[in-house]
């Protein structure tokens, strides 16, 4: 599980990639658009999954080397939304826990009184904050 600050970064960095994507695969569905129009296609189920993603829509997303074929932009593409859906969860799901576990640990301190570093203090400098028995 990564820690509280990558995951902040790890999100907003996630968001952009996934709108990086998103731009990318746009300017790929107009591409093969302009295509089609051009040219005729023997097969009627649309671009060719095999074919490379455009240069441009590939810099644009921030690629470097050879574009590689759209199956493979779309399913990168996917793995990137899917990765960033997991870590908004898991941190909303840290941030509760978090929540949660402070709400039980200033309970537990008015029942039971300070604990750890603070307990100490209080026993060696003799505040009365605790419970007597």
């Amino acid at each position: 599980m990564p820690p509280e600050d990558e995951s902040a970064a790890g999100s907003s960095t996630s968001a952009a990639a996934a709108a990086a994507a998103d731009a990318a695969a746009t300017a790929v569905a107009s591409s093969e658009s302009k295509t089609k129009s051009t040219h005729s296609h023997s097969h009627s189920h649309g671009s060719d999954p095999e074919a490379r993603v455009p240069f441009l829509a590939w810099f644009l997303v921030g690629g470097t080397g050879q574009p590689p074929k759209e199956k493979n932009f779309l399913r990168m593409a996917h793995e990137r939304n899917e990765a960033g859906r997991k870590n908004e969860e898991y941190a909303a799901a840290r941030k509760q826990a978090l929540s949660e576990r402070s709400k039980y640990l200033a309970d537990w301190e008015k029942q039971w009184g300070p604990t750890g570093g603070a307990a100490l203090l209080s026993k060696v400098c003799g505040s009365s904050s605790q419970k007597k028995k």
